[in-house]
């Protein structure tokens, strides 16, 4: 997939969650906080690679693409494209929001 399809993708996951399943009323802060978190989330797959897109578009990206990169076992496709890797991010999400309460 590319950044496109990872975007598309996640656009038309988000939008059903959000507008058909839970039914929210949206105001303009929820929409640009879901449109953030979409584009984040569903570029996530691909922060395994220094050549992923939404490093091209966070400030000093390049850098921290380098530093990540080591953190990935395997390289791109591996771990943030696996089951394995779908527990721990989303462990990890799990302590973030619930840490922040």
């Amino acid at each position: 997939m590319t950044y496109k399809t990872h975007l598309s993708t996640g656009l038309l996951f988000s939008s059903t969650v959000f507008l058909l399943i839970y039914e929210i009323e949206l105001s303009p802060v929820l929409i640009i906080l879901l449109i953030i978190s979409t584009v984040l989330g569903s570029s996530a797959p691909d922060l395994d690679t220094p050549t992923g897109e939404l490093w091209h578009k966070v400030p000093g990206g390049s850098l921290i693409s380098r530093i990540v990169h080591p953190v990935f076992i395997g390289g791109h496709r591996h771990l943030s494209h696996s089951i394995i890797g779908l527990g721990i991010f989303t462990g990890l999400f799990y302590l973030l929001t619930h840490l922040t309460h």
